[in-house]
């Protein structure tokens, strides 16, 4: 998509999101009548900004009546229960017939009516993803297959969890609390940059925490693998996470999922987006983007309201956050591993100086005394 065709669509975009769903569809069809092109852009994009690849969010547009019910039997596996529904499919909870998984299955279904060629090889290339990746911190795949209507399915073990930002918030977890739970994506992320895969939708929906405290990589649906000669998929994002040159249609890389994770670290420690706008517009949204008025998280912080971060400890935490906020990628962090090692020497040189504090404390408190 080029920047002058993202222009028209962005404005109708916003449009499309502030109708309800029955004008929404109606005034679909008129764009259709004129623009066809225009109308289906516009519907994949309506599905990306909600389900954004994600079927556990809530359809926004129509979907097909369900197909399967509970109970069902699909290949060795039983429907239990529906978990949610997306644009293009839906996820329920499973269980296999013989064997037992602790937590459950997922099962990944795609609608029969957006079973198409585009449809069956991301659905295979995500299976081939995720059969390549082998991480803790990554959503396991167990099996995949078709229905007897040959509608492609993927079983993965279910995570059981809330959306890292709402766990945080939930806890009111501490700021060196929320950068090591910040710092387990970025290895899972890095796992899978090492393994040539861009994740593409990086965003707090697709990175769970489970009871444990460990954090889960989630959908891999608009992935790419750069080492099997993939297309980055230039309209496939979600626009509070992209990168400036997602938005300009250049599809996601390596340093686009850097970008999203400076986004998610911005939202970790402030506990708000790094944007600021007047109304929740993705037209608005896109032109805040590209201009980058970015507030230093230290100024917008309110996630460690009992503690005070020293002036120097809070440049320094500006400093990594802004550069991986930078709108040139070359100005980022060079890596996801270069990222992490910096908040890991953040933590430790935070942690020193806090101690060093303590003992002149107590110190002068001793003299005092």
């Amino acid at each position: 998509m080029d920047a002058a065709r993202w222009q028209r669509l962005s404005p109708l975009l916003d449009e499309l999101l502030e109708l309800p769903g029955a004008l929404r569809a109606q005034r679909l069809l008129q764009l259709a009548d004129h623009d066809p092109d225009l109308a289906r852009q516009l519907r994949a994009l309506l599905q990306m900004e909600h389900a954004a690849g994600d079927f556990l969010d809530g359809p926004l547009l129509a979907a097909a009546a369900p197909h399967f019910r509970t109970g069902d039997r699909i290949g060795a596996y039983r429907l239990v229960a529906l978990l949610g529904e997306g644009g293009s499919g839906q996820v329920w909870h499973a269980e296999h017939l013989q064997r037992a998984e602790p937590e459950g299955l997922a099962l990944k279904l795609l609608h029969r009516d957006c079973v198409d060629a585009e449809a069956r090889r991301r659905f295979l290339r995500e299976k081939e993803i995720l059969e390549s990746l082998s991480h803790p911190g990554i959503v396991e795949i167990v099996a995949a297959g078709a229905t007897a209507s040959d509608q492609p399915y993927l079983v993965l073990k279910r995570v059981c969890g809330e959306a890292i930002t709402d766990h945080c918030r939930r806890l009111q977890l501490a700021l060196p609390a929320r950068i090591a739970l910040f710092l387990q994506v970025c290895e899972a992320v890095a796992h899978a940059h090492g393994r040539g895969v861009v994740h593409g939708d990086l965003k707090p929906a697709n990175i769970l925490v489970t009871a444990q405290g460990r954090v889960k990589l989630l959908d891999f649906g608009i992935a790419v693998c750069a080492c099997a000669g993939d297309a980055a998929v230039a309209e496939a994002f979600t626009l509070h996470y992209a990168a400036p040159e997602q938005i300009r249609g250049e599809g996601a890389q390596p340093c686009s999922d850097l970008y999203a994770l400076g986004v998610l670290l911005y939202e970790l420690v402030t506990d708000r987006k790094p944007y600021r706008l007047r109304r929740h517009s993705d037209a608005e949204w896109e032109k805040t983007l590209l201009s980058l008025e970015i507030e230093p998280p230290s100024l917008a912080m309110r996630c460690a309201r009992s503690e005070r971060e020293p002036a120097a400890a809070a440049m320094r935490l500006d400093a990594i956050v802004l550069q991986a906020l930078q709108p040139q990628t070359a100005r980022r962090q060079p890596s996801v591993d270069a990222l992490a090692a910096q908040l890991r020497a953040y933590l430790e040189s935070r942690s020193s100086a806090r101690g060093w504090v303590s003992r002149l404390r107590q110190r002068a408190w001793r003299i005092g005394g």
